[in-house]
């Protein structure tokens, strides 16, 4: 079974992106665009990291509960929680097997930044796919994003700068290696920052299933869901493959 914990990395995840801070409202903009119209109030984030989306959408007003495997993660998520006044029940839980919320449905469930393609097997995908159904309502609405890796490969985008501070007290360079092989592309992060007049290196690496987007919609739609619209990661446009991120929006009718 994957490892797919990112407890390693959870002090210093939210360093990854330029601000943060701005991401969150972009991602619970793209998210309310999907769920606003089809009359969306409870949310399980099951795979929620630090919380970007589940802080992006608590802040406009959904009843937000969210799960992940890392409690570390978990713990970064309730202190901004905990700093904003929001309302988020949390609980640990992998996302392939969803017990510590068996009875309970909800609306909508999500689980974005790239969380599925880091299983292994098919069977794991299959498994958290059916899991995150038996916590859905019907109807209701399934939201996976993943990052196209296919089109980074294609355009052998191999390195990617994320940060180059180099005139703060404290410089930091912080950037991607990727590895592409034939199914999975191995992601290495880099935090190299100066203390104390010397410069320090800190590498974490992770590995992602390379999963085309009509393949995700597949897959969606042999776990059980009535249809599936890929987007882009506004969640306003139809999905091609030029786009850097996938929107994979599945939808349960009335039974």
């Amino acid at each position: 079974m994957a490892n797919i914990s990112f407890s390693d990395i959870a002090l210093e995840f939210d360093d990854l992106f330029e601000d943060v801070d701005r991401l969150t409202n972009l991602e619970g903009d793209a998210l309310d665009n999907i769920l606003k119209p089809n009359n969306v109030i409870s949310v399980l984030d099951c795979a929620c990291g630090t919380g970007i989306q589940s802080i992006g959408l608590s802040r406009r007003g959904y009843k937000v509960s969210a799960s992940d495997i890392s409690v570390p993660m978990l713990s970064s998520l309730n202190n901004k929680a905990r700093q904003e006044g929001l309302d988020i029940e949390v609980k640990k839980a992998d996302f392939r097997n969803l017990r510590p919320w068996k009875g309970r449905k909800f609306d909508a469930i999500i689980s974005c930044g790239n969380s599925l393609t880091l299983l292994e097997s098919d069977i794991e995908i299959a498994n958290s796919l059916t899991s995150m159904l038996s916590c859905l309502q019907s109807p209701g609405v399934g939201i996976i994003g993943i990052h196209n890796y296919l089109r980074v490969a294609e355009h052998k985008e191999h390195l990617f700068i994320r940060k180059t501070n180099l005139e703060n007290e404290q410089p930091e360079i912080i950037f991607d290696i990727r590895m592409f092989g034939k199914k999975r592309v191995k992601v290495s992060y880099f935090f190299l920052r100066e203390q104390n007049h010397k410069w320090r290196l800190k590498t974490y690496t992770k590995s992602y299933l390379l999963l085309d987007a009509n393949d995700l919609k597949d897959r969606m739609l042999n776990a059980g869901f009535d249809t599936v619209k890929l987007l882009d990661i506004s969640g306003q446009r139809n999905f091609n493959n030029d786009d850097e991120w996938i929107l994979a929006a599945g939808y349960i009718k009335n039974l």
